[in-house]
C-alpha cells in the first residue's frame, strides 16, 4: 500500500459502514464515540452524506485500541488518539511510508495526562505503563486496499 497518496488529503472517502468495518468496530460505536465526543465529528449540512478518509480511520482504530486496553476516550483520551494519528501523519509527510512509525510506543500515566516514549533506548520509568504497537495499528487499515483506490 503506498501511503504517500494519503497526505496531504487521501483522494479515497467512504461512508460510515466502511469507517467502522476498517477499525473493526460496529457502526454503533463510532456512533457511539462520536456522540461522546472521542471521535471529532465533520460539521455537514442539511441534507448531505457525512463522508470520513484514512486519517479518520487510523484514528477510530488507535480509539478501538485504547478502549481495549480500558483508557478513556475523551478528554486526555481524545487528545492521545489525535496525537496517535498525527505520529503516523507526520512519518507519511516527511517520508511517504510508515517505516518509521513506533512498533514499541510506550505511554506513561501523569496525572489526567499520558505521556509517550518511542525511543527503544530510553529505559521504562519506574510505575505502570501501556505499550502500543502503532505501527500494527495503522497496517491494519493499511491492509484495507479499497481504502486506497479513487
Amino acid at each position: 500500500m503506498d501511503w504517500s497518496k494519503a497526505y496531504p488529503a487521501p483522494a479515497t472517502r467512504f461512508g460510515l459502514s466502511r469507517l467502522a468495518a476498517v477499525a473493526g468496530v460496529d457502526v454503533r460505536t463510532v456512533q457511539r464515540w462520536q456522540h461522546i465526543g472521542a471521535l471529532p465529528g465533520k460539521r455537514i449540512g442539511r441534507g448531505k452524506v457525512r463522508t470520513y478518509d484514512v486519517w479518520d480511520a487510523l484514528r477510530l482504530r488507535c480509539l478501538a485500541e485504547m478502549s481495549r486496553l480500558g483508557m478513556r476516550l475523551t478528554g486526555p483520551g481524545l487528545h492521545l488518539s489525535g496525537a496517535l494519528t498525527g505520529m503516523v501523519l507526520f512519518e507519511v509527510a516527511q517520508r511517504g511510508s510508515i517505516e518509521g512509525v513506533p512498533t514499541d510506543l510506550r505511554l506513561y500515566p501523569d496525572g489526567e495526562e499520558w505521556l509517550m516514549q518511542w525511543d527503544p533506548r530510553v529505559p521504562d520509568p519506574e510505575g505502570s505503563h501501556i505499550r502500543i504497537n502503532l505501527r500494527a495499528l495503522a497496517e491494519h487499515v493499511s491492509d484495507a486496499d479499497d481504502l486506497w483506490k479513487p
